[in-house]
């Protein structure tokens, strides 16, 4: 219990010392456990888990690739309410073998843990914290990232009683990519689930981040008629 009651303290301190947002929030993961990445994500309607705060050239990397492929731990823990510690994101998993191919495509190693950000069966995103170390997934580590999610998870909320904009605005990036999916629905005449499955196939063929795609539409330097040759995915994995 001393521990626990520690790990809140230093948390909450470093949070206020922050700022006290989603970001000082994110940063301060990385002020009291042996992490050097993390991301804190927020499920969107039918775009789904979005970083809202990332901490790390690394995690940025990869919560770009897990948002393209729209599969890895993040979205199993937010899909199933259970944590997921992955020690080694270069070993072959069956469960997500396009996030673990990305990762080894871009030569990113290493190891992550995700953790629901939920309120008894509601689940408002994940928290995502990243290491070169695989030994970071180790049980101790994955009980203290459980203790920040639910941290996160009161913040949230309490944020969401208040109405702080310092944690309840979404980022540029996703707002983009809703805008860009709402004008291939006005253009396709699909539906928001096929739009956003089109999305990251147009994402995942050209190599570039669902947000630089949604850029790029929106500015009219990818017209969507000429990316129609991408078709559109329906299958999603967990």
């Amino acid at each position: 219990m001393a521990d626990i009651d520690q790990l809140t303290e230093r948390f909450s301190s470093a949070l206020r010392l922050g700022g006290g947002d989603i970001s000082a929030a994110c940063q301060a993961c990385l002020h009291v456990l042996p992490v050097r990445g993390a991301a804190i994500l927020i499920g969107e309607r039918h775009l789904g888990l979005w970083p809202w705060s990332v901490v790390g050239e690394d995690a940025a990397r990869i919560e770009s690739l897990q948002a393209v492929v729209a599969a890895g731990p993040a979205v199993y823990a937010f899909a199933t309410g259970v944590s997921v510690p992955l020690p080694d994101l270069t070993t072959p998993c069956p469960r997500w073998p396009e996030f673990v191919a990305a990762m080894t495509r871009e030569k990113i190693a290493g190891a992550m843990i995700s953790v629901p950000l939920r309120l008894g069966m509601a689940r408002i995103g994940t928290l995502d914290l990243f290491d070169p170390d695989p030994g970071m997934a180790a049980p101790p580590t994955v009980s203290a990232a459980r203790r920040l999610a639910d941290l996160l998870t009161a913040q949230l909320i309490s944020a969401h009683s208040a109405g702080s904009a310092g944690w309840l605005t979404p980022p540029r990036e996703s707002v983009l990519i809703h805008q860009a999916a709402g004008m291939v629905i006005d253009h396709l005449h699909v539906g928001a689930p096929d739009a956003y499955a089109w999305l990251r196939s147009l994402a995942a063929r050209q190599g570039l981040s669902l947000s630089e795609v949604a850029e790029r539409i929106i500015e009219r330097r990818l017209p969507i008629a000429a990316a129609l040759d991408v078709p559109p995915s329906n299958t999603r994995r967990n």
